[in-house]
């Protein structure tokens, strides 16, 4: 996705743990690590929630569950950010301008109205039980994007790649 969708040729790939040390996490995260070490991946080990909005990583695993409550906690924290914002500047076009500003960085689910979920095979798009009708255009807009770009096919051909370094 990194490589189609935000066209980063050689994109850093991290894992969220507890600790950017080599050997911190639980074994999904350290066997991961150790798969991950052995393919031509841009792997740069793990890294910790509190250094996502800082860019270290262009692509971040974790499991669905812990990525779902990433996401949910990032778009709660905008949220608040953004009521704050309103609270301390007023609603003026200034502070409405920021406000949007911090809600697109902070609810990019909204932004798409879902992702493409990995590991099926043929295009879902998965998206807040919650969505309007906003979020439902371009989640209906992010899989249209997802077939102009042959994004599916292209992920089964990166995956194929890396199974093959990881079994060599």
């Amino acid at each position: 996705m990194a490589k189609k969708i935000y066209e980063v040729d050689n994109p850093r790939i991290a894992i969220l743990s507890v600790g950017s040390e080599e050997g911190k996490g639980n074994n999904l995260v350290k066997e991961t690590s150790k798969l991950l070490s052995n393919t031509d991946l841009n792997f740069t080990g793990n890294i910790e929630p509190n250094e996502i909005p800082f860019s270290k990583a262009d692509v971040i695993l974790c499991d669905g569950f812990v990525g779902n409550v990433v996401l949910k906690l990032t778009e709660g924290l905008g949220d608040a950010v953004v009521e704050l914002i309103k609270k301390e500047l007023g609603d003026n076009n200034q502070s409405r301008d920021l406000q949007n500003s911090i809600f697109e960085k902070m609810n990019t689910l909204a932004a798409f109205g879902g992702g493409p979920l990995l590991g099926v095979n043929g295009l879902a798009i998965v998206g807040h039980g919650s969505s309007n009708a906003i979020g439902i255009t371009n989640a209906v807009e992010t899989a249209k994007f997802v077939i102009q770009t042959n994004l599916i096919e292209s992920q089964k051909e990166e995956l194929t790649k890396i199974r093959k370094q990881i079994n060599r």
